[in-house]
């Protein structure tokens, strides 16, 4: 045991940890010019303060730790100007924990 962490001791510092590295969000609702998805997106882009920008639709389930990780790696890699990740698909919620789901 010795020089070991256990799984509940590591649960325990990386809560430490993100308690001390907090990101602060800030949502303003704004009007789109007209109506549909990419009109949306581009009022979005036009009024959006920050240097970086996260999307998701509406239907969209995000992963834990997501956008964390997607933020870390555009700081610090600085020639990178898009991320994005993989998908699972799943039509129902017991099938989150399948991967035999069809893509449509």
């Amino acid at each position: 045991r010795e020089g070991q962490t256990t799984l509940h001791e590591e649960h325990q510092q990386q809560k430490r940890h993100h308690m001390q590295s907090t990101i602060s969000i800030a949502i303003d609702i704004i009007a789109s010019k007209s109506p549909g998805v990419a009109s949306a997106l581009n009022t979005g882009l036009e009024h959006c303060r920050s240097e970086l920008v996260a999307r998701m639709d509406a239907d969209d389930i995000c992963a834990p730790g997501r956008l964390t990780s997607q933020l870390r790696f555009m700081l610090g890699n600085s020639s990178v100007n898009v991320v994005g990740t993989s998908a699972v698909i799943f039509s129902t919620k017991d099938d989150l924990d399948k991967n035999d789901c069809p893509i449509v």
